[in-house]
């Protein structure tokens, strides 16, 4: 089928408790649901090949991995495994002066710094693409075949 034979309508709704950066009905060749780990390069080379392209997440850019999964965790990994590293120092030679502790409230800091950065590296990247709307928020979202 050829992409000016079928078209995509995309309509938005605005709830009170969710941000919608614009309620409006549009017409578009590709939908991308979700701005995980394939959203953004799938929306990426469907703008590269033509397509307008609307990129929708339900809450923060970047999906699961970026926001509660694997970066916040592994950072959080870092942390704990420079303090298993740190007690260990004398079995390696290295002396430590005073009684060795963690300050919870740096390391989570640190993991939602580093989240933040990826989240906004991400958003960057999918504003950036041409023909392409993102930024939308959407709790209910009905799109259908035209």
């Amino acid at each position: 089928m050829l992409r000016s034979q079928r078209r995509i309508a995309l309509t938005l709704h605005s709830y009170s408790d969710v941000i919608v950066a614009m309620a409006m009905t549009r017409k578009f060749d590709a939908i991308v649901i979700g701005t995980g780990q394939s959203g953004p390069p799938l929306a990426d080379r469907l703008t590269q090949e033509g397509f307008r392209t609307a990129i929708i997440e339900r809450k923060h850019v970047g999906g699961t991995c970026v926001n509660t999964g694997c970066i916040p965790t592994k950072t959080l990994v870092a942390s704990a495994r420079v303090a298993h590293q740190a007690r260990r120092a004398a079995e390696y030679g290295v002396k430590v002066g005073r009684q060795l502790s963690v300050d919870m409230k740096r390391v989570k800091a640190r993991k939602d710094r580093i989240s933040l950065q990826s989240r906004t590296g991400v958003t960057r990247w999918i504003k950036s693409l041409p023909r392409s709307i993102a930024g939308m928020r959407a709790s209910r979202v009905r799109a259908w075949c035209a």
